[in-house]
């Protein structure tokens, strides 16, 4: 409280009421004149920053987009690999399935295969 007590004690600018007074009404005739100034100069930089806003946006719209596609053709291509290794396994073990028991009956009948 020790500004209100200088206000009311006349201590503001080393006790001169009147200079004090002076810069209040000043600031009050000349504040919205700078107001208008700042505001006019501030309104196309704060334009400006919403639509620097508005393209980072976009733009991070259109990457995770891109993002998307590239991962599906990505997942796409893995299942093919894993669907084409399944089929071959299963190849394999068919040709396994055949040939095994074609060897166990060589081996029964003890050495000529005619």
């Amino acid at each position: 409280m020790g500004f209100i007590e200088d206000i009311a004690g006349g201590k503001l600018l080393g006790g001169n009421l009147t200079g004090g007074l002076a810069i209040g009404v000043g600031l009050a005739i000349v504040g919205p004149a700078l107001l208008g100034i700042i505001s006019s100069a501030a309104k196309p930089v704060a334009k400006g920053a919403i639509k620097g806003g508005f393209l980072m946006y976009e733009k991070g719209q259109e990457a995770f987009e891109k993002g998307k596609e590239v991962l599906s053709e990505a997942i796409e291509v893995a299942e093919d690999i894993m669907a084409e290794a399944k089929a071959e396994m299963a190849e394999e073990k068919a040709v396994t399935e055949a040939v095994v028991p074609a060897v166990k009956t060589v081996r029964k009948g003890k050495g000529d295969v005619s």
